[in-house]
């Protein structure tokens, strides 16, 4: 069931994205074109034609990507908002799953979606290079190479990030859940109310970030990690850091999840 109800979420997702991803590569192969003709031309009016056609199509690029991201985000509240909180929760209420699985399935398909976009958003800069300044766009790969082979842990390193910036977007992700869920316990505002419950649980969150840190501060957090930079190494106490870091965004999930799902199975009040 979590299979069909993440397909159906992705093909309804990927209907409203899909043209614009399809318009930015194709902008970037626009780009890359003029940039290369302004490159090899030298007569004058047509220098400033391509230029001003390869200036027009940077920014169009640049406000596709705003518009990616902008429809991508009201993707996550709307199918939430619309499949959970409205209407179609009618229907989805009454299937046979769990509401845990009916959260995670919008998760998934947000997250995947998100990964899409910055995949597209990357190939599509690659695209624009290697067709504007090949040698410099095939030179700058080889010196990544280059970097990973000479720094093994290079690779280590990326994969961290990759993972932790995907943590933090499920905690983004699932905090909106969340704040949607305790607008719609009342039934007028209820954006307004999210708009609100979203604002004060990042207040929350920095509160505790703060304390936390003063507590480490006081606790000798700074002398404590200079020590195990000296004990342990550079590379462990890094590893160290992001594991802890790791752990937060993961509680952080599993919390929002468990507030929102408890709303959803108690408080669910549909319009």
């Amino acid at each position: 069931m979590t299979s069909k109800l993440l397909k159906y979420e992705l093909k309804s997702g990927l209907r409203s994205v899909g043209i614009f991803w399809l318009a930015l590569v194709l902008t970037a192969a626009f780009a890359g074109i003029m940039a290369r003709v302004v490159s090899i031309i030298d007569a004058s009016k047509a220098e400033l034609l391509f230029s001003l056609l390869n200036s027009l199509s940077s920014v169009i690029y640049g406000v596709l990507i705003a518009v990616i991201a902008v429809i991508t985000l009201v993707l996550i509240i709307q199918r939430f908002y619309k499949g959970l909180l409205q209407d179609e929760g009618y229907l989805m209420h009454t299937l046979p799953t769990t509401k845990s699985k009916l959260v995670a399935s919008k998760q998934m398909a947000a997250i995947i979606i998100i990964i899409l976009s910055i995949l597209v958003i990357t190939i599509s800069a690659f695209i624009m290079n290697i067709i504007s300044d090949p040698a410099s766009c095939l030179g700058s790969i080889k010196g990544i190479f280059k970097a990973v082979f000479h720094e093994p842990l290079f690779l280590l390193y990326g994969f961290e990030f990759v993972v932790l910036t995907i943590a933090s977007f499920l905690v983004v992700i699932s905090e909106i859940y969340t704040s949607l869920s305790i607008g719609q316990l009342k039934d007028n505002h209820r954006i307004l109310l999210s708009l609100i419950a979203f604002f004060i649980i990042n207040v929350i969150m920095s509160a505790i970030g703060t304390i936390l840190v003063v507590q480490l501060f006081r606790m000798g957090l700074p002398s404590d990690l200079f020590s195990a930079i000296e004990t342990l190494g550079k590379n462990l106490t890094a590893q160290l850091i992001i594991l802890a870091a790791l752990i937060i965004e993961v509680v952080a999930i599993v919390i929002f999840n468990l507030i929102t799902v408890g709303i959803l199975k108690k408080k669910l009040n549909l319009q």
